[in-house]
């Protein structure tokens, strides 16, 4: 029988030198506990991860800084059905398959915001997702406007899809990830779906949309706010609230959140000892 503690440090050993975590598979064959026993314990292997303080090979939020970099990238991109592709991918959690079928009759422009309503035939919930696209965000303490409600607008007029494949929407994200010199950022995946340069990490979608998530979730918004915004219920992601609650609590220790039910022990990224997650009472 393990304690937490002893399972997140075994998790921790058998990571990469750079804080990469072991595959599943890698876990069941190191001799110690198996993956089972973490899904047991922490409620699934990503959590796991990220209470031993390592970096997750999927849904890998980007720091603040290269959140910026990404941003600044997509806003400089010469087409505009490539620039609204990655910032939708930025602040929205359309699917892949919901960007390939996009129309401009689920958009609705109004004075102050820009609606976005998929239809209940495109949603696995078999429910109408409806969210707000925001018009600015925040970085340092200044507003940067997301541009999303003038390409939208752009978009309404010209009739043109942003992307028509999967592969085309990984291309887009991919090179505008290459553009904002995200070179040094951890690849964790040995699965490249485009691979324009073997040495370059790439940025998938999803670690967008949970960067996305975890950015509403250090800014306080309401959990029912966040899981509107990504369509979780409605698209089947497997991720959840906790999941981003979780991921705020681990790398800003000064976290608190008001719908945050997350409790128990994690390791500090850096200097792997054990840190208690405080309570909204604390």
């Amino acid at each position: 029988m393990y304690s937490d503690e002893e399972l997140l440090a075994e998790l921790r050993q058998q990571a990469s030198e750079n804080g990469i975590a072991p595959s599943v598979s890698e876990m069941n064959q190191s001799g110690g506990p198996s993956h089972s026993t973490y899904h047991q314990n922490f409620g699934s292997w990503w959590q796991s991860v990220v209470r031993a303080g390592l970096t997750p090979r999927k849904r890998n939020p980007l720091t603040e800084t290269q959140w910026k970099q990404f941003h600044d990238a997509a806003t400089s991109l010469a087409k505009p059905s490539w620039k609204l592709t990655a910032l939708l991918a930025m602040f929205t959690g359309l699917t892949k398959y919901l960007f390939a079928e996009l129309s401009s009759s689920w958009i609705d422009q109004r004075k102050r915001d820009t609606l976005i309503r998929v239809p209940r035939f495109e949603t696995q919930s078999g429910d109408r997702w409806t969210f707000r696209i925001p018009e600015v965000w925040t970085y340092n303490g200044d507003e940067i406007r997301t541009e999303l409600p003038g390409l939208l607008s752009w978009y309404i007029s010209n009739q043109e899809l942003p992307v028509r494949s999967d592969t085309a929407h990984t291309r887009i994200i991919y090179r505008t990830a290459v553009d904002a010199n995200l070179t040094r950022r951890q690849q964790v995946s040995r699965n490249v779906d485009f691979p324009i340069d073997q040495s370059i990490p790439l940025v998938r979608h999803g670690d967008l949309r949970a960067t996305g998530g975890a950015r509403m979730a250090r800014n306080g918004a309401p959990a029912q706010r966040l899981g509107r915004r990504l369509g979780g219920s409605h698209t089947g992601w497997e991720a959840t609230g906790s999941d981003l609650f979780l991921w705020c609590h681990v790398h800003d220790e000064d976290f608190s959140h008001p719908d945050s039910e997350v409790s128990g022990i994690y390791l500090d990224p850096d200097s792997g000892d054990v840190r208690r997650i405080k309570s909204e009472g604390d």
